[in-house]
């Protein structure tokens, strides 16, 4: 439907010019009947060109207004109050009759391409692949769950693992401190699918600083990214943070860090 709304002005100014171009062909200048006699020659250029169809004028670039150096000279009066208003017929309405059909026109087919790269990028999100993960956390043992909840299918490239710790309380950063695991897959991933790309203990990831994050004295942040392609080669990215909790003993998802690409 949305399609169809933007076609009208197409379809509206295409109208116009073909009207115009049929004019165009049926337009013919009329002749004066001939009493034998010699016609007297016109006394300027003006009343020699006057007689053609304005459009003819306007193709082969010929000035059918009058020179005002003449007409000063010839009419003192007329140059004094200045140039006249050219008559209907002239080439000057013409002109800008077709700069404005045109300018229409122009402005109908950017709006109709505007529409169609809106409906292509509103088709290309909803058939496109959608991988994201969860991180369970069964007696210690962390489980990285990947599911693709697009319609196509994904490749997943590689999954990385990064940390930080900080001072107890302090706020999420922005960016990991070190980056303690990446992994290459090639893996692909069908619509719907969920598989388990890794099973962790998460002790080993911060080593010396266990004790401390376990004992409420620093803050744990765990990061997960996953760059996947979908179906038409376009590069993807899934991350989020995860916080250690001392009170649950497990870490949470922090959701307000969720990012796709």
């Amino acid at each position: 439907m949305q399609r169809e709304h933007g076609l009208i002005p197409v379809m509206f100014s295409n109208l116009m010019l073909i009207i115009i171009a049929v004019g165009l062909l049926i337009y013919t200048p009329s002749k004066p009947p001939s009493d034998g006699r010699s016609q007297q020659h016109p006394t300027n250029e003006y009343e020699n060109v006057s007689q053609y169809p304005p459009f003819l004028l306007m193709v082969f670039g010929i000035n059918s207004a009058p020179s005002p150096t003449n007409e000063s000279q010839k009419s003192p009066e007329k140059a004094k109050h200045g140039p006249n208003k050219p008559p209907w017929w002239d080439v000057t309405w013409a002109t800008w009759a077709l700069v404005g059909i045109g300018s229409v026109g122009t402005g109908a087919a950017i709006y109709t391409l505007i529409l169609l790269k809106r409906q292509t990028d509103t088709l290309v999100a909803s058939e496109r692949a959608w991988v994201d993960f969860a991180l369970r956390n069964e007696t210690n043992t962390y489980m990285l769950n990947v599911t693709n909840y697009g319609r196509t299918i994904a490749k997943i490239d590689s999954y990385s693992f990064s940390t930080s710790v900080l001072p107890f309380n302090s706020p999420i950063p922005e960016n990991p401190q070190e980056v303690v695991k990446k992994e290459n897959l090639n893996r692909l991933l069908i619509p719907s699918g969920t598989e388990t790309f890794a099973i962790f203990g998460m002790a080993s990831y911060f080593a010396n600083d266990w004790e401390d994050i376990t004992a409420a004295q620093k803050a744990a942040f765990f990061f997960i990214t996953i760059n996947y392609e979908d179906a038409a080669g376009n590069l993807r990215e899934t991350s989020t943070c995860y916080s250690y909790s001392p009170l649950s003993f497990t870490f949470i998802h922090q959701h307000e860090k969720k990012r796709y690409n």
